[in-house]
């Protein structure tokens, strides 16, 4: 199902049906702001999980559409997990995008060089977020 968000003033429509995302952060708050901005949008399934540890046994068991991650996590941050993602024939194509308050230049960069497909600061536009999400889940 194809919806339309309103958001930073303009529309956008994101198709997001039959489609899973898992998103890999330990932040409880962060985890329901973003369960609450995907309940906006039918036929899909917001997966969860609080580690980077976590996000290995799900991709094992469960291939995502899509991964969104932090890049502050604890044992294993998000850098290091994307880039076991990139190093696996399995998982190198599943698209993920980092989410980090710390968005510098030298971040971007680690992001880019691990294989992130996409480094967003947090906060987040939540908008220009979802038109990056409907771009490497549908293109």
């Amino acid at each position: 199902m194809v919806k339309t968000y309103l958001g930073s003033g303009k529309a956008l429509t994101v198709n997001l049906s039959d489609k899973t995302v898992l998103y890999v952060e330990d932040n409880a708050t962060n985890q329901f702001l973003m369960e609450m901005i995907f309940q906006n949008f039918d036929g899909f399934k917001l997966d969860v999980v609080d580690d980077a540890e976590q996000g290995v046994v799900y991709v094992s068991s469960c291939i995502p559409d899509l991964i969104l991650i932090d890049k502050n996590l604890p044992k294993m941050n998000g850098l290091e997990f994307v880039a076991f993602l990139k190093s696996n024939s399995a998982y190198q194509n599943i698209p993920t995008i980092m989410l980090t308050a710390d968005c510098d230049d030298a971040t971007k960069r680690e992001g880019k060089l691990v294989g992130c497909d996409f480094v967003e600061a947090k906060p987040f536009d939540i908008a220009k977020l979802m038109a990056t999400i409907d771009e490497l889940i549908n293109h």
